[in-house]
Order: structure tokens, then C-alpha cells, then sequence
């Protein structure tokens, strides 16, 4: 989703409508009030937009979707590239789909009930395999989905000798070819969870991340795992599913800027 071009301060009935004309011609905009209420009644009465630009057409005008009274907390593709995830702070799940006349926004709430319910704000969703979906929230740890039967089971803070997470915040997710989840906290570091374990890992600002909000995760080709952290630059981490012997070569700090050497 686009970056807001422009910003309303003061949302009276100028402000308000001027936002509002701004918006219908195109343009993100950013909306802020003196009294938090008027910005939560001023989303509340005008339709959420998800907006959907073509790189190979930038400068053309978005594709707009309506998403109702919603705010968007959460991005991500589906493991097959051919649909969105959108999560919110309200705890409501969309599957965005494109169709041959255009984009198609489905509820899946009924796959998701405990966040709908409870209202609970969705921060990350990492779809791993077909059918198989992980859900970091704010502050309700994650929840893993097993979407066709409609089950699924969440993992809370807690002692890490019994497989529990070092925080509830869940700012990102990433499973490995062999089932390993990797969850990063805003406040727990980075949590790793092993098939057929029943200890989590916990790496740190004590034992090797200079700070504990790991805000993304990724794998590159050698088989580390690349943690991104909250204004510290990146970690590289050895994904617990390379084959001994396969040590991928360390990275020079120097060369990628904010980086440090590989975590062994």
C-alpha cells in the first residue's frame, strides 16, 4: 500500500472534507487530530481503501478496493502468489483475489474466529504451506491455522522449556523447508521452534542480536536466516535445517551496510 502524499492536520469540517477530496482523486493521505476520537469517528464514516499500484504503470492511477470500516495492520501474498492476506487492527482477516473483471475482497473470518471475536490486532501472516497459515498478533503471541478443517492452535509467552515465546508481540514469521518456525518479538528477540522439541530457542540482545524487536525475517540461498532488527540493521542466523557441514561462508559487516557477522 502507498505512503501517504499528503497530510491533513485537523479533521473540522475543512480538514475533513479536504482529506476526503484529496483521497477520491488518487492520493494517500494521513489524517491527525488534537483529539484521538475525531480520528477514529473520521475512519469509522468513510469506507476503508486498500490501494493496488502496477510498477509497470506507475504513474497511472491505483486500482482502489473498498474494504469497509476497516484499518489495515498486515500485507502479505499467499504461498502461490495469486491472492493478498490483508489482516487489521480490529482483528478481521480479507483474501483479496483477482478475477478477470477485477479484484474480488472475500471475509475469512470464519477461519479465523478468535481474532474477529476478540478483536485482536494482526501484525503479520505468513501462509507456509497449502492450507497451513501463521498469525503474529499484537500482543496475543501466534496462532497457527489449519484453514481446510478450520482448526487451529496458538503458541503464548511463557517458559521457553516448555515451548513457549520470550514475548506476546509478533512482528514476523518465517517456517523452513523442515518445519522450524522462526518468530520475531518486539521485545523477546528471536524465538525458534523445532519439530519434535519441546524447548524454544531464544537468541537476544544477550546472546547475540544488539537489540529485541526483530521486525522481518528471511532465507537466502545458503541457508541463513537474515533477521531484520528494529534500527540496528541485520543479523545472519544458520537456519536450523542446513545439513552439518553445509556452513554457508560468514558475511563482511562491511559489505552490507548495518550488518554483523553471521550468528553461529
Amino acid at each position: 500500500m502507498a505512503q501517504a502524499q499528503f497530510g491533513m492536520i485537523g479533521l473540522g469540517v475543512m480538514g475533513e472534507n479536504l482529506a476526503l477530496n484529496i483521497e477520491e482523486h488518487g492520493f494517500p493521505v494521513a489524517v491527525w487530530n488534537l483529539e484521538g476520537e475525531w480520528v477514529d469517528r473520521f475512519i469509522a464514516k468513510n469506507p476503508g481503501k486498500l490501494l493496488l499500484f502496477d510498477l509497470a504503470g506507475i504513474e497511472t492511477n491505483p486500482e482502489q478496493l473498498l474494504l469497509g470500516n476497516v484499518t489495515v495492520s498486515s500485507l502479505s501474498e499467499t504461498l502461490d502468489h495469486t491472492a493478498i492476506w490483508v489482516g487489521t487492527e480490529l482483528g478481521d482477516v480479507l483474501k483479496i483475489t483477482k478475477e478477470d473483471a477485477g479484484f474480488t475482497v472475500n471475509s475469512m473470518n470464519s477461519y479465523f474466529p478468535a481474532f474477529s471475536k476478540a478483536r485482536i490486532k494482526i501484525l503479520t501472516i505468513t501462509e507456509t504451506t497449502q492450507d497451513l497459515v501463521w498469525v503474529g498478533t499484537d500482543g496475543d503471541g501466534v496462532y497457527k491455522f489449519l484453514t481446510r478443517p478450520k482448526t487451529f492452535y496458538s503458541i503464548l509467552s511463557g517458559p521457553p522449556e516448555n515451548g513457549r515465546l520470550s514475548h506476546n508481540i509478533i512482528r514476523s514469521i518465517y517456517e523452513d523447508e523442515s518445519g522450524t518456525l522462526y518468530v520475531g518479538t518486539r521485545g523477546g528477540g528471536l524465538n525458534i521452534i523445532t519439530p519434535n522439541s519441546d524447548r524454544t530457542k531464544i537468541i537476544n540482545s544477550r546472546n547475540g542480536l544488539s537489540n529485541d524487536a526483530v521486525l522481518s525475517l528471511n532465507k537466502d540461498h545458503h541457508g541463513n536466516i537474515w533477521v531484520g532488527l528494529d534500527g540496528e540493521g541485520k543479523r545472519g542466523h544458520r537456519s536450523e535445517a542446513s545439513s552439518p557441514g553445509q556452513r554457508a561462508p560468514r558475511r563482511d559487516s562491511r559489505r552490507v551496510a548495518g550488518t554483523a557477522p553471521t550468528i553461529a
